[in-house]
């Protein structure tokens, strides 16, 4: 692919003004900050509203297309994860509970996540600390002696 002044939207200033000195109408084709880095996310919109959001006094022109690139990629990989769950369940689509396993499974979302309620998503199933620690030689717990008798006085 080369590397043309049209794909990335500049156009020359020498080769867009004629011998007067005025412009030339030129067939430039315009290409959207999200189309120059691949992406789905909207570039512009985000830069938007990191300006108005006035996190900082200035904003780069990276920064957005950095957050835009973060933003596209977290729910693909979630989905990722999440689909390869349904898959190894043997269904086709991917239900809450699925995107639930997904996070939980996972140490980086389960960090990021971790304290977020899924709707109809279920609960993992967890063995409780205190068990794990009363019984850790066996799988179940020791059969119950009889009940201690009361001294009468």
């Amino acid at each position: 692919m080369s590397l043309s002044p049209e794909v990335f939207g500049h156009v020359d200033t020498e080769a867009n003004t004629d011998e007067s000195g005025g412009n030339k109408q030129q067939n430039v084709r315009r290409c959207s900050r999200s189309a120059k880095a691949d992406l789905q996310f909207p570039v512009g919109r985000v830069h938007r509203h990191l300006k108005k959001g006035r996190y900082a006094k200035r904003i780069g022109v990276g920064a957005s297309v950095f957050l835009a690139a973060v933003l596209e990629y977290l729910p693909v990989e979630l989905l990722e994860l999440s689909g390869n769950i349904a898959r190894a369940s043997k269904k086709k689509c991917i239900t809450p509970r699925y995107l639930l396993l997904a996070i939980t499974n996972d140490t980086e979302f389960d960090l990021l996540l971790g304290q977020v309620t899924i709707a109809h998503g279920g609960m993992m199933p967890r063995v409780a600390i205190v068990t794990e620690m009363r019984y850790p030689h066996c799988h179940r717990p020791p059969p119950r002696s009889r009940p201690l008798m009361y001294k009468l006085l």
